[in-house]
């Protein structure tokens, strides 16, 4: 895609704002799990550990794809030889994490 007249790049700054989001999302989880961590120490419970691994996975989802989208940033699409440029890996990976995630959420809410 080729700049606007004004030199903004829609794209990267589309690319930008995502990475900040993710960023974003990773101190909240990593909050989360400190929080979720602290309470599972005193309660032992079943759910706690539950929301322990759904925020673990959320977290791996946010590391990986904010990690995908800087490398893209800064390698480019489709310019060496693992392709990472591809956007079928990344958003399956990301749907597979997400998929366990929710499954665990959805069986410790189930109980």
């Amino acid at each position: 895609m080729t700049p606007d007249p004004h030199g903004l790049d829609i794209i990267g700054i589309g690319t930008i704002l995502a990475i900040i989001i993710g960023i974003a999302n990773i101190c909240l989880l990593i909050a989360l799990l400190y929080v979720y961590l602290k309470s599972y120490k005193q309660l032992k419970s079943k759910f706690t550990m539950g929301l322990l691994v759904f925020a673990s996975l959320l977290l791996l989802q946010n590391v990986v794809s904010t990690l995908f989208l800087v490398l893209n940033m800064f390698v480019g699409p489709g310019s060496h030889s693992f392709e990472i440029g591809r956007q079928e890996f990344p958003l399956s990976s990301i749907n597979i994490i997400q998929l366990i995630a929710l499954s665990i959420l959805l069986k410790i809410t189930w109980e």
